[in-house]
């Protein structure tokens, strides 16, 4: 899996926190294929979990995460606040950052917007 489905993956997860409270599991407890998490009842018996264009799966998202993605939405965070990792201005920062934070940017809207439709349908 690239890292751009790893970050939108974990930009899905951010956004739709209350729907991965592990100890409030609504999913069954379909952690992961090899059961490798508490309590994991291994795959459901369909997808469960989809993002239109970058995954369907079986498995909870959760523990797909990597740290990197953890670290660059923590980034974000700092980003948007006008602190910057290197030292300098905005043009002081490298491409692969700037990329990751305008990719963070724009998945963060679209999911924050498909969440609000969501809701909005079940009025």
């Amino acid at each position: 899996m690239g890292d751009g489905k790893k970050l939108t993956i974990a930009i899905e997860v951010q956004v739709n926190a209350d729907l991965f409270d592990c100890n409030n599991c609504v999913w069954n407890h379909h952690c992961d294929a090899e059961r490798k998490f508490p309590d994991s009842q291994g795959p459901a018996g369909c997808n469960q979990w989809e993002i239109p264009g970058v995954i369907e799966s079986n498995v909870c998202l959760l523990p797909m995460i990597s740290q990197e993605s953890y670290g660059l939405l923590k980034l974000y965070d700092h980003y948007t606040n006008g602190v910057m990792p290197f030292a300098g201005g905005l043009l002081n920062q490298p491409n692969l950052f700037m990329d990751a934070m305008t990719h963070i940017g724009h998945m963060r809207t679209r999911a924050t917007n498909d969440r609000v439709k969501k809701e909005n349908e079940r009025r």
